[in-house]
């Protein structure tokens, strides 16, 4: 049985808010993330992708079980960290959509299901009239203790779509990682691309 991806938006994402909530604490507390987080911190977070008619949900879906998601809204709806990473720069914030990390059950992980996400949400940009759309990309060291090696590297999809690192656009996010006592700052180096 094939991987949908499909667009879900207002009172669908509603709908599914415990079942798309659940899947992110599940990824979330995988590599590289380790992050310890819990339904209901997962639900606030996503109220304004169902909240907001700009923002949506992408959904990965295998028969009728959400395997991975996707949120995408107006870079100046986000948090004021993530804005204020990008004030410095020529493109105003109203001319970005901003996308959320992939989160894909490792079960069901593949290019095509990323590929689909992306086709999506590049859609959705075209359609609200933004001209670019801005990612972070969480940054590990490379002697991580939990590194693991991954069979196609996030990254190197990225860059085939045409995605880039932003030079000097790098923010931070303090949270406690799986079995750790105490937050500790995490740097996120924002990734963007121009559409045609």
């Amino acid at each position: 049985m094939m991987i949908v991806v499909r667009t879900m938006t207002g009172d669908e994402i509603a709908s599914r808010l415990d079942e798309i909530a659940a899947l992110r604490v599940v990824v979330l507390a995988g590599w590289p993330y380790l992050y310890a987080t819990n339904v209901e911190y997962e639900r606030a977070y996503l109220s304004p992708y169902w909240t907001e008619p700009q923002g949506l949900v992408l959904g990965a879906i295998h028969g009728s079980r959400l395997v991975g998601m996707c949120n995408a809204i107006p870079l100046e709806m986000q948090s004021c960290h993530i804005v204020a990473a990008f004030r410095a720069r020529d493109e105003a914030p109203e001319t970005i959509l901003y996308l959320g990390q992939p989160m894909i059950l490792p079960t069901h992980r593949a290019r095509s299901v990323t590929e689909g996400f992306f086709d999506h949400a590049e859609a959705w940009a075209r359609a609200l009239g933004r001209r670019h759309i801005a990612f972070f990309a969480l940054v590990r060291p490379d002697d991580h203790p939990a590194q693991r090696a991954v069979e196609c590297p996030a990254e190197d999809i990225w860059t085939a779509r045409g995605y880039s690192p932003v030079p000097g656009v790098v923010g931070e996010l303090a949270w406690c990682d799986v079995g750790a006592s105490e937050e500790t700052s995490k740097p996120l180096q924002f990734w963007m691309r121009t559409l045609q």
